[in-house]
């Protein structure tokens, strides 16, 4: 099934429009939360990785290869953030420690995080060498035969040892929020009462869109494939949104300003 280039790109700037608008809900009623804090600036540099997908994918099929590949280094910027901040506040969420949770994100994760990143610059480094003395129209079509990509797309796979840095965090990651899934639904099922459901959404929402995330880089899929993925992280945004502007969180906003 054939994807038109508008639809793969928009729908990564409608999650990146839908994530900042996520980001700005909560700092705008948090009232000095940190655990929502955290998870308001995951969604920022969640808005700032997926909306240059999109802005990559945009370039990509209107011819700009150089411009594709200084975007894609900026992306990967954005995803250093983006798995400090979500380390921080996972094990900020199941701790309760602010100081050993941020001890983990910066001492541990932030190291792998930009190891991961690091590789993953010299892979491309590598990998043009050679393709910058083509032309224009043969390195197109060098970078097309290399990656696995539809006409609109420009995913690569990364290089193994990155993926698999990546890996590690996201398994890491997914482990925390199937805990805390598990804690939120014990302890709903003792009281019968789900107290903060947002809270609990928040955890369904970052579920959805890590799974997604880690299917979209890996960069073996393209077209519709990768359509349902980017749709799937939309989904998560879009949960998160409805979760932090339903009324128990901003009561509790209210009440943290009062």
């Amino acid at each position: 099934m054939d994807v038109p280039l508008t639809l793969s790109f928009s729908t990564c700037f409608v999650f990146a429009g839908t994530a900042a608008a996520v980001w700005f809900l909560i700092l705008k009623h948090s009232k000095g939360d940190k655990e929502s804090l955290l998870f308001a600036w995951f969604w920022f540099f969640a808005s700032g990785v997926v909306g240059f997908m999109g802005l990559r994918t945009l370039l990509f099929g209107l011819g700009f290869i150089i411009l594709d590949l200084t975007f894609a280094l900026i992306d990967q910027i954005f995803l250093i953030g983006l798995l400090i901040v979500l380390g921080h506040y996972l094990f900020y969420k199941v701790s309760s420690k602010e100081k050993l949770s941020k001890q983990i994100a910066f001492f541990i994760i932030a190291p792998l995080s930009i190891l991961s990143i690091v590789l993953m610059f010299y892979y491309i480094y590598q990998m043009s060498g050679p393709l910058s003395k083509l032309s224009i129209d043969s390195l197109r079509r060098e970078i097309v035969l290399n990656r696995v990509v539809s006409d609109w797309g420009s995913e690569f796979a990364p290089p193994k040892d990155s993926l698999l840095i990546i890996g590690f965090l996201g398994a890491t990651y997914l482990i925390l929020l199937l805990y805390d899934l598990a804690i939120r639904i014990i302890a709903w099922q003792k009281s019968k009462s789900l107290k903060q459901p947002y809270r609990f959404y928040a955890t369904i929402s970052l579920i959805i869109f890590l799974a997604a995330l880690f299917f979209d880089q890996r960069g073996i899929n393209a077209g519709w494939k990768l359509l349902i993925f980017r749709t799937s992280a939309l989904i998560s945004a879009l949960i998160a949104y409805l979760a932090y502007s339903s009324e128990s969180f901003l009561e509790r906003g209210q009440e943290n300003k009062e």
